[in-house]
Parts: structure tokens; C-alpha cells; sequence
């Protein structure tokens, strides 16, 4: 194999390790959510469908369409905030999820659950830009997540936008 493949080697390893810590913090971070009381009722016929992750989306629409009319509503106000401070974002489905995308890269993705909505990436520059400001809706190390009663002020949310656009922009010119 030789050296460099061994380090190529190497590298692929920790990429696969980081994606799986990445994964199974994501995963914990949802099992949070659920209460006891849900773990005695029978399973939904379609437990995807019920938290708006069915991976049969082929569109945003088929996405939003797919949730009930409140979650609906609150994802159809983050997505116009998010369109109007990053218009020229692409949208598509990314691992399941509504995203837009600017320079090739994932600029914000948002999903609904249960008892929670949550919007990603919350990224090591997004956590140093905002402070404080963003820390009761800091879920993990990536997520933020909020709910329909203590929403994302629509001022933070362009805040949030502003800063991974810059974020993408600088990852675009290197």
C-alpha cells in the first residue's frame, strides 16, 4: 500500500469515525425528546411520516406537504426568512431534509419532529458569532432546535443565514 495510501487510509478512517460521532450525537439528541409515555403507546403505521423525515421527499413541497398544517406553518415562515436573506440559495432534499445550498455546499437544513423543530448546521462560526444569543437553542453540537411556542426570533435566523453564507463563501475560496 505504501505510505501514502496509508495515510490516505488513515484519513478516510477519521472521517468515518467524526461522521459516526457526528451520527450517533444526532441520534441521542432525538432519543431526548422522547418521554416515557410514548415508549407504551403502539408505533405509528408510518413513524417517518409522523416526524416529517419520510426519505421518499423528492421536493421541498412533497417535504411540507407531507406535515401537519401547524408544523407546516412554522417550517413554510423559517424557509421564507431563510429565501429572503439568501436568495440566490438553491432548495432541495439533503439526507432527508428541506436545505438550501449556496457554492456547492449545504448553506441551512431544517426538519420537523414531534415535539421540536430543528435547524442545522449550527457550526463552530455560528456558535462564536451569536453567543449567547443562540445558546438556549443549541442542541448538541450542531443543532438548533426550537419549538412553536418559543420560536427563532426572525432577526437571529438572518443572523444564523449571514454568517454561513460567509462561512460558505470562505470555504468556496480556498
Amino acid at each position: 500500500m505504501g505510505w501514502y495510501g496509508a495515510q490516505m487510509g488513515r484519513s478516510l478512517l477519521a472521517d468515518a469515525f467524526a461522521h459516526h460521532v457526528w451520527a450517533t450525537l444526532e441520534l441521542i439528541d432525538a432519543c431526548l425528546a422522547v418521554h416515557p409515555e410514548q415508549l407504551e403507546t403502539s408505533v405509528p403505521a408510518c413513524p417517518a411520516k409522523e416526524v416529517g423525515m419520510a426519505t421518499s421527499h423528492t421536493s421541498v413541497e412533497t417535504y411540507l406537504g407531507s406535515l401537519p398544517e401547524d408544523q407546516r406553518t412554522v417550517l413554510e415562515g423559517l424557509r421564507a426568512i431563510i429565501r429572503a436573506a439568501a436568495p440566490e440559495a438553491t432548495q432541495q432534499i439533503s439526507y432527508g431534509m428541506p436545505a438550501f445550498k449556496t457554492n456547492g455546499r449545504i448553506l441551512l437544513s431544517y426538519s420537523a419532529f414531534t415535539r421540536h423543530f430543528s435547524l442545522f448546521p449550527a457550526s463552530q462560526a455560528v456558535r462564536d458569532a451569536l453567543g449567547e444569543e443562540i445558546t438556549p437553542f443549541l442542541a448538541g453540537k450542531g443543532t438548533i432546535r426550537f419549538t412553536a411556542a418559543d420560536p427563532l426570533p426572525a432577526d437571529l435566523v438572518a443572523r444564523i443565514v449571514a454568517v454561513r453564507l460567509a462561512e460558505n463563501a470562505a470555504r468556496r475560496a480556498t
